[in-house]
């Protein structure tokens, strides 16, 4: 969900820049007529970064930027082979969304409800072992991506799936230490 800086006209502004504080100096980031900046849609790196917006006008200029906000940036979003959040050895049930001990492989995604994935890996299990599982922002089970192992062992390179609304975590389990996803993340 975008992330908007909104304000009021500024009498007699006829421009607004979104300047980011760094150390004592202000770098701008845009220029509008308006105080309406879509933040999330700046490329800016993961953590937390001070803006503020100054008001422009012939002959004034709102200098005394005293209008600074934080905001959280998840960072830069870019598509590739994600980087596991944590490794756990175990499986993720299929029916139920919890992790067991056992010999397979689990890792842990942060991901982006909407985007596509790519699962390249092997499931197998009687037990009935989840390929992808899904979570919310508390950790709590929310479904998977309906694929489940059966007996026979079964390779996948490329299994293609969307994360649904409302995940934030996702758990992938594979036979082999061999996990690979791809998919859309933050840096």
């Amino acid at each position: 969900m975008p992330t908007y800086i909104k304000g009021e006209k500024v009498a007699n502004a006829t421009s607004y820049e979104l300047h980011e504080k760094v150390g004592d100096s202000y770098n701008k980031l845009a220029e509008k007529n308006e105080i309406d900046f879509e933040v999330s849609a700046i490329e800016l790196t993961k953590g937390n970064h001070t803006l503020v917006v100054k008001a422009q006008a012939d002959g004034y200029e709102d200098s005394d930027y005293s209008n600074e906000v934080v905001y959280a940036s998840k960072g830069i979003l870019t598509t590739g082979e994600m980087t596991p959040y944590e490794s756990v050895r175990g499986y993720v049930s299929f029916d139920t969304g919890n992790i067991s001990t056992g010999n397979q492989y689990v890792e842990k995604y942060e991901v982006i409800p909407g985007t596509k994935c790519y699962y390249s890996g092997a499931i197998l299990g009687s037990a009935g072992v989840a390929m992808a599982s899904f979570y919310d922002e508390n950790n709590n089970w929310i479904g998977n991506n309906g694929v489940k192992s059966t007996s026979t062992r079964v390779d996948h390179t490329d299994y293609e799936f969307t994360i649904p609304v409302g995940a934030v975590y996702m758990y992938c389990t594979s036979y082999a230490d061999n996990i690979k996803v791809v998919g859309d993340y933050y840096v």
